[in-house]
């Protein structure tokens, strides 16, 4: 098992076609991401240590591998139980802000999966 707390749930989608009903399954998650920081001081927020000066040496290269990482272990969520492409719904913490958020959410493995 993949080291993030998973919360297994059912998400039932109604899907009419040629006036049969047909369901799918899929998968809503939670998931640490770890202290998911970019690179810059951000003024206000705790962050120094997750910079290139900070004790972390927190580089731009680091994070984007990091990035990607993540992306590929969101996307096998779900594989246990025979679901592909990553969670329907994912919640995370520990991530510094929104901007953050996007940069992972717009990594091309996880774009491809929508």
């Amino acid at each position: 098992m993949h080291r993030y707390f998973l919360i297994i749930s059912l998400l039932v989608t109604t899907v009419l076609s040629n006036g049969q009903t047909s369901l799918r399954a899929g998968i809503i998650a939670f998931y640490n991401l770890e202290n998911l920081f970019d690179t810059l001081d951000t003024e206000g927020v705790d962050d120094f240590e997750f910079t290139p000066q900070g004790p972390n040496k927190w580089t731009s290269e680091r994070y984007l591998a990091k990035l990607g990482n993540l992306a590929r272990v969101i996307l096998t969520i779900g594989e246990e139980e025979g679901v592909k492409g990553g969670p329907a719904v994912l919640g995370v913490c520990e991530i510094e802000n929104r901007s953050v958020l996007e940069y992972l959410a717009a990594h091309p493995l996880l774009k491809a999966s929508n």
